[in-house]
């Protein structure tokens, strides 16, 4: 679906006509945020103005929605949940959608400083003036930049001191299945898709008398996939929300262009959602069931459409298993009839390799020799058996080769260690493997990743523990002692966060004050 012919696209600074601001500290908030610009790190962060924003002139009954990651720009903008619900709250003309992220400490030290409140990006518009903000919560560690952003946006931190002049404070995102360590910052999750619900959710607020807020809960609490702490007990049931098919109305379109270099700088077309492997360390494959696919037509169509009104020059296919998608081969010829004369480069995201065939990396290697990405996961058979994941170390080598004899140069591989019941013998098979994918590559580099195990909830492993710290940092080392080729890149996350975020993740109510105390 096309834009609203009312919407403006516009510059954050050029001196366009936008809608007043309030007052904040003796001037508006667009000249204050000018004097601080010159003061703080990156400030190309808080400008906003992108290629493709969407400003919407507001009437009188229009609700006001800020879509928030608590997280800095580069990793916010990155995230395609974000770009689909933009664009699915903006169709509706009574309804301004827009945008804010967590700030880096030395800008939120200067709003602090001026007094000054935090403010959604496209318009400048106090996060306090809004009717309702909405914390997609990727990661338990962004927890504390919740209470952050609401300190920040002068807005209590707690659920419980909000009155009915307070925006309602909902989330969503993969970190809500286990709502119960913030329950008491957010008034309501959302439990699963989100395309369908939020405009359920707007409903409810537009219909609520803004006289008593526990009415407004209430009225939420009745909604398929909505937790309302405030209402329901500690270990309610609630059944996830999930949306039928991929609709092309709700593909972000047209795609905002960042202003700056983020995570992932390309246009993400979602080819399918959900995944039918089963991986039992895997919270993502449970969450997103059923499997549901996109198009080939569709996928072509929003590939054409998505370039032409952005100018990227890559395309990212997003799937939890991108090569259990049918047809790929097809697929990926035909957006390469369609895009090789702009040398637009396809990217897949991590895949299992079992799959990956030498007509694949022909078809890809046609537009642009982008790098291939495996997640082996371990170089354990009994490892990779226990996890559902049981492809072999032959498959992958074979894998490599191809995509190698094709001209790719770069590979990244995934790794988990601490598994329950890892041998000392199964760490060091890792090493050995990335090894010979160093020597098969020669000068190609080759980039795998350490992360450990952390049991999530509703997970076939979730009732598992989490090494210790100590036995972590000694398997990293060991695979450190075993690596010699100087084309290889580890990194590792650091196993006190995973730690934490482990904790966070199967965590309960008590958490709460730990949150607010560490913050």
């Amino acid at each position: 679906m096309e834009l609203s012919r009312t919407a403006l696209y516009k510059s954050a600074f050029g001196g366009c006509d936008l809608p007043p601001e309030p007052d904040a500290g003796g001037g508006s908030i667009r000249q204050a945020v000018k004097d601080i610009l010159p003061l703080v790190n990156k400030p190309i962060r808080y400008t906003g103005g992108e290629y493709n924003i969407l400003i919407k002139e507001p009437e009188d009954d229009t609700l006001f929605f800020a879509l928030i990651m608590p997280d800095v720009y580069e990793i916010g903008m990155s995230n395609y949940g974000l770009k689909i619900l933009y664009s699915v709250l903006n169709q509706n003309n009574k309804i301004i959608a827009e945008r804010a992220f967590a700030p880096w400490p030395d800008f939120g030290a200067q709003l602090k400083a001026k007094g000054l409140p935090l403010y959604s990006l496209d318009s400048k518009r106090p996060l306090k003036n809004f009717n309702i903000l909405g914390f997609s919560l990727q990661s338990e560690l962004s927890y504390t930049n919740v209470c952050y952003i609401l300190d920040l946006a002068q807005i209590p931190l707690l659920s419980q001191d909000r009155t009915e002049t307070d925006p309602l404070v909902i989330a969503g995102g993969p970190c809500c299945v286990n709502p119960l360590p913030v329950n008491r910052f957010i008034d309501a999750f959302v439990i699963g898709d989100g395309e369908e619900v939020v405009l359920e959710i707007v409903s409810a607020f537009r219909n609520w008398n803004r006289k008593n807020r526990s009415d407004l809960l209430q009225s939420l609490s009745k909604i398929k996939g909505v937790y309302v702490p405030f209402l329901h007990p500690s270990n309610p049931t609630i059944k996830k929300r999930s949306v039928a098919t991929l609709d092309e109305r709700n593909f972000p379109y047209p795609p905002i262009v960042p202003i700056c270099e983020i995570t992932h700088d390309r246009l993400t077309i979602e080819i399918a959602r959900g995944c039918t492997r089963g991986c039992r360390f895997c919270q993502a494959g449970i969450l997103n069931r059923p499997l549901r696919i996109r198009s080939k037509e569709e996928i072509i169509r929003l590939a054409e459409r998505g370039i032409r009104s952005s100018g990227w020059e890559e395309i990212s296919l997003l799937s939890l298993s991108p090569l259990d998608y049918p047809h790929l081969t097809e697929l990926v010829s035909a957006l390469q009839q369609n895009l090789e004369k702009r040398m637009v480069a396809i990217s897949l995201p991590s895949m299992r390799g079992e799959k990956f065939s030498p007509e694949l990396a022909q078809q890809l290697s046609y537009i642009k020799k982008s790098g291939l990405t495996f997640a082996p996961e371990t170089m354990s058979p009994r490892l990779r058996a226990m996890v559902n994941k049981d492809i072999t170390e032959a498959t992958i080598i074979d894998a490599v080769k191809s995509a190698k004899s094709f001209g790719f140069s770069g590979v990244k591989l995934y790794f988990m260690i601490g598994l329950p019941g890892e041998t000392e013998a199964e760490v060091a098979a890792i090493a050995d493997f990335v090894e010979t994918i160093a020597q098969i590559t020669k000068n190609g580099l080759v980039r795998f990743n350490l992360a450990p195990f952390m049991p999530k909830p509703h997970t076939p492993l979730q009732w598992f523990g989490f090494e210790s710290v100590e036995t972590i940092k000694q398997k990293i080392a060991l695979i450190r002692q075993r690596l010699h080729r100087k084309n290889l890149k580890p990194k590792w996350d650091n196993p006190e966060a995973c730690m934490i975020q482990a904790v966070l993740a199967r965590g309960d109510e008590r958490l709460n004050d730990v949150i607010l105390k560490v913050y």
